[in-house]
């Protein structure tokens, strides 16, 4: 029996863009990896700083592509600069990779609705991610993705409303339950300079959203809604801002890959704005 999926995408590397991503994936990794080793680090610090390097120049590049279907060039960018970022704090891959996939949920890059085991997988990955650093923020911009998959595909209207409610509901539990009361740790240095820049970069990419001309991966899917590209950059801006309001510096590094996504699109959105303008201009 084969299982449909709105959530999954394919990975084809006869696109210029995806054996970027690839080579990007590998050369982050080795890089971080023979740094590492040069500094006396054990093997598992140097794998992990191998994975967590390659990791992060991944999602953020997925996430870019999610925000701007259209220019894959500010993806690259993306998958260029998380890297770089890791060098004020690590990021949190598995916060990341949720925040992607709410993305996508948001944005309907994929042109399918989602079904049970969709909704099951993302609800048990944001409870799993609420304790953590920026968990909290994340979990809950996933619990709302399934109601705006819903807005859209309004044969599964019902269902995706309560499953977004049964998210939120956990997910505020949880967090209730494992809240510790602490101080908020203030973003100083280069965290406080990532959270300016990433700030600046999502509020552009948010205000400038060309028109999206990239079809989904569904052929009934159509055209990407403009409108729905624009929600998914708020809610990964919102998810920055409320990561930073829920766990202070650590939760601005370990959206290190998200501010890399968010300023590699906003680059490109102003420079499509700007094509669309001279476009106009020459009709």
């Amino acid at each position: 029996m084969r299982i449909r999926s709105g959530l999954g995408r394919s990975l084809d590397f006869s696109h210029p863009s995806n054996r970027f991503v690839g080579a990007a994936t590998v050369g982050a990794g080795l890089i971080a990896a023979a740094a590492a080793l040069a500094n006396g680090r054990g093997s598992t610090e140097v794998l992990g700083d191998g994975v967590l390097a390659g990791g992060a120049a991944f999602v953020a590049w997925a996430l870019a592509r999610e925000l701007d279907p259209d220019r894959p060039v500010g993806a690259g960018v993306a998958a260029v600069v998380a890297p770089v970022i890791l060098l004020a704090g690590p990021p949190d891959l598995l916060v990341c990779g949720l925040l992607m996939i709410s993305a996508r949920i948001i944005a309907g890059t994929t042109g399918r609705s989602l079904g049970l085991i969709d909704v099951g997988v993302v609800g048990l990955w944001a409870v799993a991610v609420a304790f953590r650093d920026a968990g909290f923020p994340i979990a809950l911009i996933t619990a709302i993705a399934p109601a705006t998959s819903a807005w859209w595909h309004r044969s599964a209207a019902r269902l995706l409303f309560v499953a977004s409610g049964v998210i939120l509901t956990g997910v505020v539990a949880l967090a209730v339950l494992l809240a510790d009361g602490g101080s908020w740790p203030q973003p100083t240095g280069v965290a406080r300079g990532l959270l300016v820049a990433g700030l600046a970069a999502g509020i552009v990419s948010t205000w400038a959203v060309p028109r999206v001309r990239s079809s989904t991966d569904s052929r009934r899917g159509g055209i990407i809604s403009t409108q729905r590209v624009r929600l998914a950059r708020l809610g990964t801006l919102g998810a920055g801002v409320g990561a930073m309001l829920w766990a202070g510096e650590p939760g601005v590094l370990a959206l290190g890959p998200a501010w890399a996504a968010l300023g590699g699109t906003a680059v490109w959105s102003i420079a499509g704005l700007g094509g669309e303008a001279s476009g106009a201009a020459d009709e």
